[in-house]
């Protein structure tokens, strides 16, 4: 099943923090995601988490 709140989000830039270290982020374009997965595009490289391992996810643009 698909996350209309991740439909929402694809496009736009977001900060990620992961579960195994919650003072770390990252920031990019979140290019794509599955039932699995995440993908966050930054700068020359694309970051890949899985879901089950983000602790929280901001989006830095509002707006549809």
């Amino acid at each position: 099943m698909q996350s209309k709140v991740l439909e929402k989000l694809l496009g736009k830039k977001v900060v990620v923090w992961s579960k195994h270290n919650e003072n770390a982020r990252d920031v990019g374009i979140l290019s794509s995601f599955d039932e699995q997965w995440i993908v966050v595009d930054r700068e020359n490289e694309q970051l890949y988490f899985p879901i089950a391992q983000i602790h929280c996810m901001k989006p830095m643009e509002f707006g549809g």
